[in-house]
């Protein structure tokens, strides 16, 4: 039980906000808190998030979940109900207008590194309230442990006008006029007890000293400058002493065994091992959030092993993404992948180089020996594009496939079109008959090339011929596919299925130019679209599921249904990468439906 009132307490109590005594206004939280603090991260305004939580939107959501829906039924619940409607009797209000007032101010976490101690700031929109809700604690915890025949765990000692309280081991807290303050050393909470009557003396005499807090610190306000007054949250972290412990430098300078993520986030490392910190910012309103994660970087410092990752210059690396009918999803991304196998000695252990020199020698079979890293990935232009779109089923007399799959396809830009275009087309040929040759073995259908002038685009494509009798309406896998390329201009496409390759052309052959941006990668997901290719794909994926779920079909609809829902819940989602003039920005974007 007392573990329990505890909880409650740490749910209901966490917020900032009134007026302390004796001083004209509440100090900052990073006021209280030393410049050796290496991780900070603040919650402004709770009011956001409580908001969603608790609408009726996702609690109808929730509810769906079979853990959820027991949750509701169990015991704990039970008790914890039966907490709360005490409470609300001896604070005299509804419990989520307690919340909302308690948490009006903000919530505040730390960790000072010099001190190993951890915090919890919390600041009230009405200090009575928070003392008058901690007061009620302490009488239920004594009560509870009275009633159990125990010795109290509640202890409490006074320390410059102040009383510092703790519940337990490796707790301890205080109340600051409006503020709570939680932490796992009690010593380190009279360090903050003495700067914040340090603030509220500085501030009725005006003084001009400086202290060493964390918000006079050099590198904290540099990554301060990264919030905006909409924020409502903002977090910091020391980059330095991070470096030091757990062989974070070490491990940084180490050649890596991963070649996908150093394709997707070797540039933020590069900067990880420079920067001074990280910062990090989110926004949260009714049309959804958006988090980003900042990290300074010099771009004189980049290494050498490195500037296949960036573009020359701010605002010249991605393309902006292709949009056609149906778009599920779009990949750009500014990336000098031949740079990167040319550097692949320097950047990768010895095992995964292996592994280069065999796709480099294997690959290059397929365009007549040139050499794959120089001769082929030389010949692209770091700007990649990838698009994923929804397909028309059931056309030109194609057998509809049971499992349905979206269309795909990459847009390269060539350095030299006209010479390298044909080697391209050459390679796309070489696929289509290994593929024949691996599909007769096997008794698969076989692939006829076709061609076709499309305005400026030469077009070259792939369709499946039958054997046998083959299902209109329940045909195998590979009749998702008709595989195609075309060259338009000095772009090069690549495509799943020659419909969309077409749509592509007819759009690249209308744009002269196409306008660079600041993203090194930029993914967006319409979960809509996404939303509307899994509800086609419905009896397989009721299959599988009744499969997994031991033949309980409404189980398996049941959790569809609940994944549907899910999804168009929400608009479309995004995560970048951005490339800014002295900084690059990690950010993730969420956008809810309109209705």
């Amino acid at each position: 039980m007392r573990r329990l009132i505890i909880l409650c307490a740490l749910a209901v109590v966490v917020a900032t906000s009134s007026r302390p005594v004796g001083c004209a206004e509440p100090p900052a939280v990073d006021r209280l808190l030393t410049n050796s603090t290496a991780l900070y991260g603040e919650f402004s305004r709770p009011q956001e998030l409580i908001d969603l939580v608790l609408s009726d939107k996702a609690r109808q959501l929730a509810d769906q979940f079979p853990a959820v829906a027991k949750y509701w039924e169990s015991k704990d619940f039970r008790t914890l109900k039966t907490v709360v409607e005490v409470l609300e009797r001896r604070l005299g209000v509804e419990w989520r207008t307690a919340i909302e007032t308690l948490t009006a101010g903000g919530v505040t976490a730390a960790f000072d590194t010099s001190e190993q101690a951890a915090f919890l700031f919390v600041r009230s929109g009405d200090a009575e309230l928070l003392a008058k809700l901690h007061d009620a604690l302490v009488e239920m915890t004594e009560a509870d442990a009275e009633n159990k025949g125990r010795e109290s765990p509640i202890k409490s000692e006074d320390y410059r006008g102040f009383t510092g309280w703790t519940f337990g081991k490796n707790e301890a807290h205080v109340l600051l006029g409006d503020l709570l303050v939680v932490s796992n050393k009690a010593e380190a909470l009279k360090g903050v007890a003495d700067r914040y009557l340090a603030a509220a003396e500085n501030d009725a005499k005006e003084s001009d000293e400086k202290s060493a807090s964390l918000a006079d610190d050099a590198v904290y306000r540099a990554a301060r400058k990264h919030a905006a007054g909409n924020d409502a949250g903002f977090a910091f972290v020391r980059l330095a002493p991070l470096r030091l412990l757990a062989g974070m430098a070490k491990a940084l300078g180490q050649k890596s065994n991963n070649a996908l993520l150093e394709l997707l986030l070797g540039g933020a490392l590069d900067a990880v091992s420079q920067a001074d910190y990280l910062a990090a910012t989110l926004q949260l309103n009714e049309q959804g959030l958006r988090f980003a994660a900042h990290l300074p970087r010099d771009r004189a410092k980049v290494a050498p092993t490195r500037t296949w990752f960036f573009a020359d210059k701010p605002n010249q690396s991605a393309e902006i993404a292709l949009d056609v009918p149906g778009t599920i999803a779009t990949l750009t991304a500014h990336r000098d992948v031949g740079g990167m196998w040319q550097a692949r000695s320097d950047l990768f252990d010895e095992q995964t180089n292996v592994g280069f020199t065999k796709a480099d020698t294997n690959l290059g079979l397929y365009f007549s020996g040139k050499d794959f890293g120089s001769q082929v990935l030389g010949e692209l232009e770091p700007k990649w594009r990838i698009i994923a779109a929804e397909r028309k089923f059931g056309v030109d007399g194609e057998p509809t496939p049971a499992l349905k799959l979206p269309s795909f396809a990459v847009v390269w830009e060539l350095k030299h079109p006209l010479e390298f275009a044909p080697h391209l087309q050459l390679a796309f040929q070489n696929v289509v008959g290994l593929t024949n040759v691996d599909g007769a073995q096997k008794g698969r259908a076989q692939l006829l090339l076709k061609s076709e002038q499309r305005g400026d685009a030469e077009i070259h494509y792939g369709t499946y011929l039958r054997v046998g009798e083959t299902d209109q309406d329940n045909a195998p896998v590979q009749f998702n596919f008709r595989p195609a390329c075309a060259r338009v201009g000095k772009h090069f496409i690549v495509g799943s299925h020659v419909d969309l390759v077409r749509t592509l052309a007819d759009q690249l052959g209308k744009q002269p130019s196409t306008p660079t941006t600041s993203d090194s990668f930029a993914l967006e997901i319409r979960a809509q679209e996404l939303a509307t290719i899994l509800a086609a794909n419905r009896p397989l994926i009721v299959g599988r599921r009744m499969l997994a779920a031991g033949g309980d079909k409404p189980a398996a609809e049941g959790q569809l249904e609940l994944g549907l829902e899910a999804l168009r819940l929400f608009e479309d989602a995004g995560i970048r990468l951005i490339d800014g003039a002295d900084s690059l920005t990690l950010e993730l974007r969420l956008q809810t439906a309109s209705n």
